[in-house]
């Protein structure tokens, strides 16, 4: 249920991810799961955010970099003041070679953009099986298909989780209550997940939950009313970022 190039790198992973989970989520061993889990998505995001300031330190020719910015900003500046002249066919050609700059600043910043999508794709996959995980379900006849809820890092299970498809229409329970898709199923009074999706089969059936990290209330674009795994790495990696470029003298 996991699909495009996440799902992909989940199943190269996915024997991995004990490994992952001695060094990311270590902290289930000693906190709250709801502290843990932030603490998790934090330490990865650090993690991510420092491996690519890295990359971009090593792969970029800063030399180079900061040549084409200074070019940039003089021929900007050149643009301004033919245009105020009306020479406009100075503006032209000053014009031309700021395309020709972007040019090689886009070819400057394709190793490293690279590099990082490879770092992000080798350890976020890890967040998203633990902060997202897929229920697999099993077939108790008469369209019923029963499994347990249980999550990477919470020491008890969530509950019991029944599928039943009946008449093209397939309702999900949970520990006998029914919940709908976008509904929050309680762990206790801290701890909640979110029912995302569901998918049927002839012998099998899963449920795909998402951990809610930080309740909103109010409704965001793209986000809703909830920030869940991906927002709260995004949240946690932005800043962090932008510290570790300054440390390394990264622009």
């Amino acid at each position: 249920m996991h699909h495009g190039p996440l799902g992909f790198f989940v199943e190269l992973l996915e024997p991995v991810f004990p490994v992952y989970s001695q060094i990311f989520g270590f902290f289930f061993n000693f906190v709250d799961p709801r502290i843990a889990s932030f603490l998790s998505v934090l330490l990865v995001s650090i993690t991510v955010s420092l491996i690519i300031s890295l990359l971009y330190l090593v792969l970029v020719d800063r030399e180079e970099y900061n040549r084409i910015r200074e070019r940039q900003k003089e021929i900007q500046e050149k643009v301004k003041e033919a245009q105020d002249n009306d020479e406009m066919e100075k503006a032209n050609k000053l014009m031309k070679e700021s395309f020709s700059m972007q040019k090689k600043f886009m070819k400057a910043s394709v190793k490293p953009m690279i590099a990082s999508m490879f770092i992000f794709f080798l350890i976020v996959p890890w967040i998203l099986t633990t902060f997202s995980p897929v229920i697999e379900l099993e077939a108790a006849g008469n369209g019923t298909f029963q499994g347990e809820f249980t999550a990477r890092g919470f020491d008890q299970p969530i509950g019991q989780v029944e599928l039943i498809s009946e008449n093209d229409t397939n309702t999900v329970l949970v520990d006998g209550e029914e919940v709908e898709i976008g509904e929050y199923v309680s762990h206790d009074e801290s701890n909640e997940w979110i029912l995302k999706d569901m998918e049927v089969e002839d012998d099998s059936a899963r449920v795909m939950f998402s951990y809610r990290f930080i309740p909103l209330p109010f409704n965001l674009p793209l986000i809703g009313s909830t920030f869940e795994w991906l927002g709260t790495f995004i949240l946690f990696q932005l800043p962090f970022s932008i510290l570790f470029r300054k440390m390394l003298g990264i622009h």
